[in-house]
């Protein structure tokens, strides 16, 4: 496909087959034709997501999503409980800081997952939404969301709002199940497109909450009466939503159980793989996404000159920690477009990358372990 390794937590690998799709000649937005593909990645995000609701798209990154749920679901005061255990965790503190809402902020040890017990201590008959990431994607911790949504099924005006930007496609995310009202996603990530389209997924619950908000651009209220026709109130990303149609497809055609079930094994592998060259692993098994590895807490060499030379050198991009973890960690994601021979191959790169600064086998002795 290419002479770069995508080992990034996004961007990551786009597939030869939706890049032809994405190629192909423009098409005006307000068609019947593009109607059509818009309102196939609309239900197929809420196929899933097992979503009795709606999913709009948005032309932005995710973030554009996360900050349309807050203005378009709260308001100034609203207390509210954030989950800051990263980087994407401190998004949503800085967009509850910048909508006015009152907020209750968790603080968990970067690596670490939320314990539900310290949500139900802040919960009050008063609290509108809890806001949290599915994965972390700055630490590749997982939060058991799926406990935390149980605990809000008792908390009938409490909306559950979760950013699953780099969990989409990768763990299994029922809404129903798992009392989810409000789900952000990205192309960019295990949906294998460029950046530039959030998808956010709404059930019954947060579709009653939508109001009127100050923002033009990213109003839910506004997308939602548009796309419900299936247009949208501004020009959309046609190219990208392009590719998700087909994105959807290679995923429908896996079999969604077969797509997330390939993740786990590539993370569990993975995990392997770096624990017998004796580095540390960053989360515990029990807590870890499976589209992303992260290594380190300390490690004993230049990591962010290291992460260079293997980009020059091999073609091979992975990314580096961020805040206080800069040049502390390496982060190595599989997510989207990859399978166990994209595994193999930029492990034992990165495995001989690493002999130049640790004692390390080869990758073959490790495997065969």
């Amino acid at each position: 496909m290419s002479s770069i390794y995508l080992c990034t937590p996004g961007p990551t690998r786009i597939p030869d087959r939706i890049r032809d799709v994405m190629a192909k000649p423009m098409i005006h937005h307000r068609s019947p034709e593009f109607e059509k593909v818009f309102s196939e990645v609309r239900m197929g995000i809420n196929t899933l997501l097992n979503n009795d609701g709606e999913t709009m798209l948005l032309s932005s990154s995710g973030s554009g999503g996360m900050e349309a749920s807050v203005a378009s679901l709260l308001s100034p005061s609203d207390h509210v409980i954030v989950i800051e255990s990263g980087k994407f965790g401190e998004r949503w503190v800085e967009l509850a800081k910048r909508y006015q809402l009152s907020a209750d902020v968790i603080k968990v040890p970067w690596g670490k997952a939320v314990e539900v017990s310290e949500i139900q201590e802040l919960l009050t008959p008063n609290t509108k939404a809890v806001l949290t990431q599915a994965c972390e994607t700055s630490t590749g911790v997982f939060h058991p969301i799926s406990e935390i949504g149980a605990l809000l099924q008792t908390m009938p005006d409490c909306l559950f709002i979760v950013d699953a930007i780099t969990a989409l496609g990768i763990h299994l995310i029922d809404m129903q199940k798992d009392g989810i009202d409000v789900v952000i996603g990205g192309s960019q990530k295990a949906l294998m497109c460029p950046p530039g389209v959030a998808t956010v997924s709404l059930r019954q619950k947060a579709i009653a909450r939508l109001k009127e908000s100050q923002t033009m651009y990213l109003s839910l209220l506004k997308e939602i009466k548009s796309q419900r026709k299936n247009t949208s109130s501004f020009t959309p990303a046609v190219s990208i939503i392009m590719g998700l149609s087909e994105a959807l497809k290679m995923i429908f055609e896996e079999g969604v159980a077969k797509v997330y079930q390939r993740h786990q094994q590539l993370s569990a592998h993975t995990r392997h793989v770096f624990s017998s060259l004796g580095l540390p692993i960053f989360t515990e098994e029990k807590d870890a996404a499976f589209g992303i590895t992260v290594v380190g807490d300390d490690l004993s060499w230049d990591v962010d000159g290291w992460i260079s030379s293997l980009k020059k050198e091999y073609g091979l991009w992975i990314a580096g920690g961020q805040e206080h973890l800069k040049g502390k960690i390496f982060r190595y994601a599989h997510m989207g477009y990859v399978d166990q021979s994209f595994v193999d191959e930029t492990l034992s790169i990165i495995v001989k990358s690493l002999q130049k600064h640790i004692q390390t086998p080869s990758y073959e002795e490790i495997i065969r372990r």
